[in-house]
């Protein structure tokens, strides 16, 4: 019997669960108190999408539109018009209120109280899909065609302007200077040209008109201020006086694919990889009277063609008569083949 009671003793002293320690740092354990007060998610900030001008539609419900001046969403006044079921219907309900609008493109989903009944009567709150009204693009307008470089003549020449210090071209430097002195001014006949003349260029034996030039080295009496004029420059011909006519201007180069023509003359078109004018291999092709027929001939050497605009008057060598035949230059019209 003491057997038993000793190893009862045993088994009790095993399940034995001691209390929790006294110390504040022992983890102790959790106590439900009930349920605990609801915090409120506040509520999202409503989205500011500026005054955009749009249209709104619900099936059953007045249409709406965002007036521009209140900015504001407001009920359509005549109680009747409803949901557009086609673009073509939001279109036609921007234009009521937009007549400007060309299109009407989905915006957002916009969450709104003015909604009505027929007849404008009742509230109601829905998000709904809005759409923008949007106005027609503006037409393109091409720029204008680059302008042609500014010639560089060699030949020692004078210019003058009245009221301005007279001008001298400086051949070692290629480029207009005012005389120093700051003094000299216009000259009136051949004589007093020739004097300037022989100031910068002593073996000067007469001078001549030459062409018209534009510089911006001009300057007021004592060489101050600065001015861009266009005048009639004087060629300081050296040695015994010779009529030469003045050398023609450097025929620019353009890079741009264009297309030429001439009524009785194969049509010519710009080969940018050889960057030279070259006659339409058919011999047949010939001037085009209107914009299509330019459009087409573009297109013919220039797929990606979206209009042609008139670029500038050319001078070419490469004109041929029917068959490719023969050779002639003369100036003519190019026309540029817009691709971008």
């Amino acid at each position: 019997m003491k057997l038993y009671l000793t190893l009862f003793a045993v088994v009790l002293s095993g399940c034995y669960v001691s209390p929790p320690p006294t110390d504040p740092t022992y983890p102790q354990p959790t106590v439900d108190t009930g349920p605990r007060p609801l915090v409120p998610t506040p509520p999202a900030p409503a989205v500011d999408y500026g005054n955009v001008p749009r249209v709104m539609f619900w099936s059953g419900k007045v249409a709406q539109h965002w007036d521009t001046n209140t900015m504001r969403w407001e009920t359509d006044p005549d109680g009747v018009t409803g949901a557009a079921n086609s673009d073509a219907e939001r279109l036609a309900h921007c234009q009521k209120w937009y007549p400007g609008s060309a299109h009407a493109a989905p915006f957002a989903r916009e969450t709104i109280s003015t909604w009505r009944e027929r007849g404008n009567y009742g509230a109601h709150t829905a998000t709904k899909q809005s759409y923008e009204c949007l106005a027609a693009p503006a037409p393109y307008v091409p720029p204008p065609p680059p302008a042609p470089p500014l010639p560089q003549y060699p030949q020692p020449r004078v210019m003058f302007w009245p009221g301005k210090v007279a001008q001298h071209f400086n051949v070692g430097a290629m480029r207009w200077e005012t005389d120093p002195d700051g003094v000299t001014g216009a000259a009136r006949d051949d004589a007093e040209r020739s004097a300037h003349c022989r100031k910068w260029y002593p073996a000067t034996a007469g001078v001549r008109a030459f062409t018209t030039e534009t510089i911006s080295t001009w300057r007021e009496r004592g060489n101050v201020g600065a001015h861009t004029a266009s005048k009639l420059s004087y060629e300081c011909v050296q040695g015994a006086p010779v009529v030469v006519t003045p050398p023609a201007p450097p025929t620019p180069q353009y890079s741009q694919p264009r297309v030429m023509f001439w009524p009785g003359k194969v049509a010519q078109h710009f080969d940018l990889s050889t960057m030279r004018w070259e006659t339409d291999p058919d011999g047949v092709t010939g001037a085009a009277s209107n914009q299509r027929e330019r459009l087409a001939h573009c297109r013919k050497w220039y797929p990606a063609t979206r209009f042609v605009r008139a670029f500038a008057m050319e001078t070419i060598a490469t004109w041929r008569e029917r068959g490719n035949i023969g050779a002639h230059t003369s100036t003519k019209q190019s026309y540029e083949c817009v691709v971008r």
